[in-house]
């Protein structure tokens, strides 16, 4: 993250947040909508493209882990559970 445009100093960011929450099991409501519209927003904007491949592992990581994704929403966590 160079930091040089928009999405570098304020989009990515947010996602960073926003995914920190989740997974110190801080829920809010519309989390993985909120990781969504960020994803979209940044996406296609900064020359470098770095956001671009930010906003596809996450959204991606979000449907590979959406189990832990729900868990963690409602203040689970399932690799602590023994779930795995």
């Amino acid at each position: 993250m160079a930091g040089q445009c928009g999405p570098c100093i304020n989009g990515l960011p947010r996602m960073a947040a926003t995914l920190a929450d989740l997974a110190a099991r801080r829920p809010r409501p519309g989390l993985p909508a909120e990781v969504e519209r960020l994803a979209r927003l940044v996406s296609g904007r900064g020359a470098c493209r770095h956001p671009d491949g930010t906003a596809r592992l996450v959204l991606s990581a979000m449907r590979a882990f959406e189990a832990d994704v729900v868990a963690h929403l409602h203040g689970r966590c399932l690799a602590t559970e023994g779930h795995r």
